[in-house]
């Protein structure tokens, strides 16, 4: 089944690319965002699905406005009344409903692998690629931005939130003597590394994602080891605090893990949403089906699960039930934000012949193929012309350069790996 796809690697990236051109996968929610006024965001592998929590329609947003791959998982936040998008291809903001596209000139084309907003008001985002160093920059109000100076050699940072009186970041680096990467949680003080723990991947680990951080008298925050696709070993969820880590989950597939707004802990995992409080050990919440994302806004939890077994694009958490509030079926569109109705046509007509059947249970897609009419919100959508067939088509050129990018990187690190 479908990984989680966020990498911060642009080498990975081109691979991922290439295997999303030569065939497709049902759409997957991989992960949720909420915003003003109840407004969310749903992060699919065939685009954006934006909406509002108090029952309003939701609407897939094309692959075409949403400005990056389907093979990369882009961080999400919002900022006001907007929503920032950060990819391998830089820094997007869209209003709430997924229109008014913008680019920050200064980070076209700049490969980030996060952005954030702060509880002090400020946003964080962090540049990455070949050719430059990896830093983190902070903005007051989203226009103007001011580089942190994170930077270190050697050193790719991959998430960085807030930690108490610091920060927490997730990165790697290649250790010269082993002649591998080593992967690491560090606690960082203003431009200062103040502590730092090496995570261990096993003989078959694949990286290492910082998933969630809650602070407290004692912060802590959620990691997540991810191993390969074919591999019998199962994930793990550890959880860091005072310099240590403890396993708090361990099962095959496990995409994401978020801290709860009842205390306990939730994994999102081929067996299900596991859900895990202090004192105790993991339990399945629901029926078992395997859940591909987990989020907390507005006081719940919410999942996603495969829809084709009739699961949910978006259920939320009520005791041990999962409730279902909309299905893929449901799921209108596409967005279109003031342009010519068929800008997105190709976009939808693969979403619908890949949804419809299995929700249906029959029928070849093409018979079922839905007939729902664009959404226009009336928005501009800047410099936007035509919609990019979803089935491939015109990713091998993105696939090359991030190749390139790739290759690139991997050259410039020849000499820390002895070859």
């Amino acid at each position: 089944m479908l990984r989680r796809t966020a990498s911060w690697s642009l080498g990975l990236l081109a691979f991922g690319v290439l295997q999303a051109a030569e065939a497709h996968e049902p759409p997957v929610v991989t992960g949720m965002v909420a915003g003003p006024q109840d407004a969310v965001v749903l992060r699919t592998t065939r685009g954006l699905v934006v909406g509002d929590l108090r029952g309003g329609p939701f609407s897939l947003q094309c692959l075409e406005f949403s400005e990056f791959l389907p093979a990369e998982t882009p961080s999400l936040t919002y900022f006001g009344s907007r929503l920032f998008v950060s990819g391998v291809g830089g820094l997007v903001t869209m209003t709430a409903k997924g229109c008014g596209l913008e680019r920050p000139a200064a980070f076209a084309g700049v490969p980030m692998t996060d952005v954030h907003r702060r509880a002090d008001g400020s946003l964080v985002l962090l540049t990455t690629g070949a050719g430059m160093l990896n830093d983190a920059w902070t903005s007051r109000d989203g226009v103007a931005w001011e580089q942190r100076g994170l930077a270190l050699d050697q050193t790719l940072y991959s998430s960085l939130r807030p930690f108490g009186a610091g920060e927490i970041a997730i990165g790697v680096r290649i250790d010269v003597a082993l002649r591998r990467p080593v992967h690491f949680v560090r606690e960082v003080a203003g431009v200062a590394v103040a502590a730092e723990l090496a995570i261990a991947l096993g003989a078959e680990g694949y990286r290492v994602h910082l998933l969630d951080v809650r602070d407290g008298l004692v912060p802590e925050a959620l990691v997540l080891v991810d191993q390969y696709r074919e591999s019998a070993t199962p994930d793990q969820v550890l959880r860091y605090r005072d310099g240590a880590v403890e396993e708090l989950f361990a099962a095959l597939e496990i995409v994401d893990a978020r801290y709860g707004p009842d205390g306990a802990v939730y994994a999102a995992a081929a067996s299900g949403l596991l859900r895990w409080r202090e004192g105790g050990s993991a339990e399945v919440v629901g029926d078992g089906r395997r859940a591909t994302m987990v989020s907390g806004a507005a006081g719940s939890v919410f999942t996603a699960t495969e829809y084709y077994i009739d699961g949910c694009a978006l259920c939320r958490v009520e005791g041990d039930a999962l409730v279902p509030l909309l299905r893929f079926g449901d799921i209108a569109g596409p967005t279109v934000c003031g342009e010519a109705p068929g800008v997105c046509d190709a976009d939808w007509s693969d979403w619908r012949l890949e949804v419809e059947p299995a929700e249906a249970g029959s029928g070849s897609g093409a018979e079922q193929e839905g007939s729902a009419e664009p959404n226009d919100t009336s928005l501009s959508s800047k410099g936007r012309t035509g919609c990019s067939v979803s089935n491939g088509s015109g990713l091998f050129e993105v696939a090359l350069l991030a190749g390139v990018l790739g290759f690139v990187t991997i050259a410039r690190r020849r000499r820390w790996l002895g070859r």
